[in-house]
Protein backbone atom coordinates (compact mmCIF):
# COMPACT_ATOMS: atom_id res chain seq x y z
CA UNK A 1 0.00 0.00 0.00
CA UNK A 2 1.36 3.34 -0.86
CA UNK A 3 2.09 5.56 1.68
CA UNK A 4 2.55 9.47 2.32
CA UNK A 5 5.79 10.39 3.93
CA UNK A 6 6.83 13.78 4.92
CA UNK A 7 10.36 14.55 6.53
CA UNK A 8 11.18 17.94 7.33
CA UNK A 9 14.65 18.40 8.56
CA UNK A 10 17.35 20.72 9.36
CA UNK A 11 21.11 19.03 9.17
CA UNK A 12 22.92 21.04 11.70
CA UNK A 13 26.03 20.03 14.40
CA UNK A 14 24.61 21.83 17.12
CA UNK A 15 21.12 21.78 18.92
CA UNK A 16 19.68 24.17 15.98
CA UNK A 17 18.96 20.83 14.41
CA UNK A 18 15.80 19.13 13.99
CA UNK A 19 13.83 16.25 12.14
CA UNK A 20 9.80 15.47 11.72
CA UNK A 21 8.15 12.59 10.15
CA UNK A 22 4.54 12.78 8.91
CA UNK A 23 2.96 9.78 7.73
CA UNK A 24 -0.42 10.20 5.86
CA UNK A 25 -0.54 13.77 7.28
CA UNK A 26 -0.05 12.65 10.46
CA UNK A 27 3.17 13.52 12.75
CA UNK A 28 4.42 10.21 14.21
CA UNK A 29 7.75 11.92 15.07
CA UNK A 30 9.79 14.66 16.05
CA UNK A 31 13.62 15.14 17.45
CA UNK A 32 15.60 18.12 17.97
CA UNK A 33 18.74 18.40 18.63
CA UNK A 34 22.36 17.44 16.28
CA UNK A 35 21.40 16.13 13.12
CA UNK A 36 24.75 15.80 12.06
CA UNK A 37 28.01 14.49 13.07
CA UNK A 38 30.50 17.30 15.03
CA UNK A 39 33.19 18.00 12.44
CA UNK A 40 36.17 16.36 14.60
CA UNK A 41 34.21 13.31 14.07
CA UNK A 42 32.70 12.69 10.61
CA UNK A 43 32.31 15.43 7.60
CA UNK A 44 34.92 18.42 7.28
CA UNK A 45 32.50 20.37 5.21
CA UNK A 46 29.02 21.68 4.88
CA UNK A 47 28.23 20.88 1.47
CA UNK A 48 29.37 16.94 2.37
CA UNK A 49 25.69 16.78 4.29
CA UNK A 50 23.55 15.45 2.36
CA UNK A 51 20.07 13.05 2.54
CA UNK A 52 19.73 9.14 1.87
CA UNK A 53 16.54 7.49 1.38
CA UNK A 54 16.14 3.35 0.62
CA UNK A 55 15.23 0.35 1.86
CA UNK A 56 18.15 -0.73 4.82
CA UNK A 57 17.70 -3.93 6.60
CA UNK A 58 19.65 -6.90 7.79
CA UNK A 59 20.42 -9.85 5.12
CA UNK A 60 16.80 -11.76 4.69
CA UNK A 61 16.39 -14.59 2.37
CA UNK A 62 12.61 -13.24 1.39
CA UNK A 63 13.48 -10.30 -1.28
CA UNK A 64 11.51 -6.97 -0.56
CA UNK A 65 11.19 -3.92 -2.81
CA UNK A 66 10.23 -0.02 -1.77
CA UNK A 67 9.11 1.89 -4.54
CA UNK A 68 9.66 5.59 -4.61
CA UNK A 69 7.49 7.94 -5.79
CA UNK A 70 7.53 12.51 -6.09
CA UNK A 71 10.49 12.80 -3.71
CA UNK A 72 11.11 16.21 -4.09
CA UNK A 73 13.54 18.62 -1.83
CA UNK A 74 12.56 22.11 -1.05
CA UNK A 75 15.38 24.58 0.84
CA UNK A 76 13.60 25.55 3.69
CA UNK A 77 14.52 28.73 5.58
CA UNK A 78 14.13 29.61 9.44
Amino acid sequence: RWLDLEIVARFARDESGYARLSVDGRQVAHYAGPTAYPRAGGYEDDTAIYFKMGLYRDAWPTPMTIYLDEYTKQELLD
